[in-house]
């Protein structure tokens, strides 16, 4: 089964919003990032 799951890292120089997939039963196809955003602070 696969799982979304959404991850945000919030830093000094930049938010960084990423949103991967990965399958618990099936560790050889590792994990795939379906989409990042990055948001440098101004």
């Amino acid at each position: 089964m696969t799982k979304r799951v959404l991850s945000i890292v919030i830093g000094t120089e930049y938010t960084k919003v990423c949103e991967v997939s990965y399958n618990r039963n099936n560790i050889k196809k590792g994990i795939k990032v379906l989409s990042q955003y990055l948001f440098p602070y101004s």
